[in-house]
């Protein structure tokens, strides 16, 4: 099987009077991976993720194309394109899919994802992303609190292996149990967004 990947970055100018601080945009990418089975190189099955531009440094730089996305119609591939649609509400970006195969022996010729939608309300923020991308946002946001809640439970470990009164030693276990509920509860919601996602 042939792949395909290109993360592209959205560097998009609005015009709008919503609320930029709402702008998650900027501090993710979107990856576009193509999958082209050898035996049919007709279809393609194009899957579309939100990363945050901190993992972009884990890819292997020299097979996977980066492009800057500042507007218009962009053709990744044979299979994918980024297409801007305007109208007198803000402008809306579009992945439209071609020639998807969907599994062994069905076929589509067009998907659309809302990727982005720019809005010019003032009571909204300025560029909203489409539905799956804004969860994409609240699973890394989840694994980076899953992440802070690892090392404190790591240090509260190690103050606990230190000699300390029996009264400081029982508040630390109960930090302990609080912190290990709160990891547990993390995992079990980072699962079921997981679930939601793919």
């Amino acid at each position: 099987m042939e792949t395909k990947e290109t993360i592209v970055k959205f560097n998009i100018v609005n015009y709008g009077y919503g609320d930029l601080s709402h702008n998650k945009i900027e501090d993710y990418v979107f990856l576009f991976t193509t999958y082209i089975k050898k035996e049919d190189k007709v279809h393609g099955t194009t899957r579309i993720e939100l990363i945050p531009n901190k993992e972009v440094l884990h890819f292997d730089h020299d097979k996977i194309e980066k492009i800057e996305y500042t507007g218009g119609n962009l053709k990744l591939n044979e299979f994918a394109e980024i297409v801007e649609y305007e109208s007198q509400l803000g402008k809306t970006y579009v992945a439209e899919l071609y020639k998807e195969r969907l599994d062994i022996d069905r076929f589509c010729e067009g998907i659309n994802h809302l990727l982005c939608r720019e809005t010019r309300f003032s009571n909204e923020a300025a560029i909203t992303l489409g539905r799956e991308f804004e969860n994409y946002i609240q699973i890394h946001q989840r694994r980076e609190r899953l992440g802070e809640l690892e090392k404190v439970e790591e240090e509260l470990e190690a103050l606990n292996k230190e000699k300390i009164s029996e009264e400081k030693k029982e508040n630390l276990q109960s930090a302990l149990q609080l912190i290990q509920q709160k990891k547990e509860e993390q995992k079990q919601k980072l699962k079921e967004m997981r679930r939601l996602a793919y």
